[in-house]
């Protein structure tokens, strides 16, 4: 065996032989080719289906995604990683140590190599394989249940992407909506912890691309450098085309045609979500309808028919000239008028106290109230039941806030990107609002920042600002899902509306803002 001994080619076999994870295989495939065949150098190309060279990956253990030189190395070995019948990859050694030229020994051990190769990685995709059909069944009995038992679209695409996340194993999973300003909203995303720059970077590249699978409705996997991004249609009833898109980072294999059917199948609910959403809606909006229409009937049939009986009653006043029938004939009016108030208040107070605030549904809408003036639309994050679980006053409240703090984003930021993220920690609710513009000059004033702040502690929870020119800015309000009793503070005048455009002419612009204060 020259002089690679029957003892280091075993260890390498063993140690190939033993890894479950994909990427650890191709990292031994290399080790191992260099072992057994006294290489100097080696390489691991990873092929498409058409033999084109995806990524390459050095004995160092790094990836990289450009192809290797046309010009071979003087003296190679190559053989090639085949998994049922199909070729995955290709072990490339060169540069023998000791000036030597490689010999049939040499390729009968890289052979026995790349067959081990061969071998662990199909164990390794049929247990990868195994597991994601066990997490889909669970995802979508998981997103099932959600359908049937939630009243919520937006509930339920949080946890559709939530569960098709973990089923894939992917870096993230999010459902992109377009909206009527030209800039597109993404909905329901989920992302692993740390790849929403990421994210943020993947969207800008995928957009020419994003904006052709939305004309033709065809679904498509794209690549960029180190990333895999699986994007369908989603083709809801209520709505225009939409798209479901799954991203993984730092992937070997290709996207299988079993991911994309559990991606498919994931769609389907995805329009089933929004149909139903869109079915709620049009029934609340029937309601609504219904409901002024009663109150347009009792104004007429009662309030306004007192009024005018009472104006009548007053005008008859004008033929006596008796003081006292006069004075009888107004205080009857007057009764007549306390009873016409007394209604409209009922009315007012049916019509105050029918409606909640929904934290969930009304933080996204606010968002997209900023969406033409912050120039992009903000990733918005929402995690719990928090339509029913939070109090209304600690809504009204974090409403009232996230208001305040998209406004310091628009006025202040110059960000490029933004979060926002509302959910709950056991009794706790948890407001995140972050961007990556140029932070808070520790010079300026922060009357906005304040107010929050007061917001948060008069609720009994408490606010935190990191800040930095190079992270950006990111503020967190943790307050309990109950309002503490006791008088609470009121929405400061004046702050009930976003910013306006750039360009508008208002009383808000006629100071314009010296720093990145909030």
């Amino acid at each position: 065996m020259g002089d690679v001994g029957p003892s280091v080619l075993w260890s390498s076999l063993v140690e190939l032989g033993s890894d479950l994870d994909e990427t650890e295989v191709l990292r031994r495939t290399v080790e191992a080719a260099c072992a057994a065949t006294g290489a100097g150098r080696c390489r691991l190309e990873v092929l498409a289906a058409d033999g084109r060279v995806l990524r390459v990956l050095t004995e160092r253990g790094r990836w990289s995604t450009r192809p290797p030189r046309s010009a071979a190395p003087v003296e190679r070995i190559v053989e090639q990683v085949v998994v049922d019948g199909v070729p995955v990859a290709r072990v490339v050694g060169w540069n023998k140590l000791g000036d030597a030229a490689f010999d049939d020994d040499d390729a009968g051990r890289l052979a026995l190599v790349a067959l081990m190769a061969g071998t662990a990685l199909r164990h390794t995709r049929v247990r990868v394989e195994s597991e994601r059909r066990r997490l889909g069944l669970e995802a979508a009995r998981e997103v099932a249940r959600a359908l049937s038992s939630s009243d919520s679209g937006e509930d339920v695409l949080s946890v559709l992407s939530g569960s098709l996340r973990r089923a894939l194993a992917a870096t993230g999973v999010g459902l992109l909506v377009p909206h009527a300003t030209g800039v597109h909203d993404i909905q329901a995303i989920d992302v692993g912890r740390g790849y929403l720059p990421r994210s943020r970077t993947l969207f800008a590249l995928a957009g020419p691309r994003i904006k052709e699978i939305l004309r033709t409705g065809e679904e498509q996997v794209l690549t960029f450098d180190d990333d895999l991004i699986a994007v369908l249609p989603v083709e809801p009833k209520a709505g225009g085309r939409h798209l479901l898109g799954a991203w993984w980072t730092g992937r070997t294999e290709p996207v299988s045609s079993e991911e994309l059917a559990l991606v498919r199948m994931f769609a389907d609910q995805a329009s089933i979500a929004m149909d139903q959403a869109r079915a709620r809606h049009d029934r609340e909006q029937l309601l609504l309808v219904s409901e002024r229409e009663r109150i347009a009937r009792d104004l007429h049939d009662v309030v306004i028919q007192r009024i005018f009986a009472t104006g009548l009653q007053i005008r008859g006043l004008r033929r006596h000239e008796d003081v006292a029938r006069i004075r009888a004939g107004i205080e009857r009016g007057v009764g007549d008028l306390d009873l016409v108030i007394r209604d409209i208040r009922t009315t007012i107070f049916q019509l105050e106290h029918g409606t909640r605030p929904r934290l969930r549904r009304d933080a996204r809408s606010l968002v997209r109230e900023y969406v033409p003036v912050l120039g992009f639309t903000p990733v918005v994050l929402a995690q719990g039941d928090l339509d029913t679980e939070v109090d209304p006053v600690v809504a009204e409240h974090l409403l009232a806030s996230l208001r305040e703090l998209l406004s310091n984003v628009v006025r202040h930021a110059e960000a490029r990107f933004c979060r926002v993220e509302v959910g709950l920690h056991d009794d706790w609710v948890v407001l995140e609002v972050q961007d990556d513009g140029r932070g808070v000059d520790p010079e300026a004033p922060r009357s906005g920042l304040e107010n929050v702040g007061l917001r948060a502690a008069l609720l009994g929870g408490t606010m935190s600002l990191e800040t930095a020119p190079s992270t950006g800015t990111l503020v967190r309000l943790r307050v309990p899902v109950s309002a503490p009793p006791g008088p609470q503070l009121r929405a400061p005048a004046g702050r009930n509306r976003p910013p306006r455009a750039p360009g508008a002419v208002g009383e808000q612009d006629a100071t314009p803002s010296s720093g990145s204060g909030r």
